[in-house]
């Protein structure tokens, strides 16, 4: 891992977010973990990979995974 940075977000909801990030050459991908204050809703993992190393970019989010709060088991 090259980098991680954690913060909060809020707007309709409120919450904590992860950005696990790796060099892997010619662009970068990880993981965003997205963990809502409201612990009704689900936990969020989130893959992402960007098509190069441009400081401007589109990203594509891909395996989506929501983690049920209370079980904690992935759906």
């Amino acid at each position: 891992m090259n980098g991680q940075w954690t913060g909060t977000f809020g707007g309709t909801n409120s919450g904590r977010v992860t950005l696990d990030i790796d060099d892997r050459g010619s662009y970068f991908s990880g993981m965003a973990h997205v963990i809502s204050d409201n612990r009704a809703l689900p936990q969020v993992s989130i893959g992402i990979q960007t098509a190069d190393k441009s400081k401007i970019f589109k990203l594509r989010t891909e395996n989506v995974t929501g983690v049920d709060p209370k079980s904690e088991t992935a759906g």
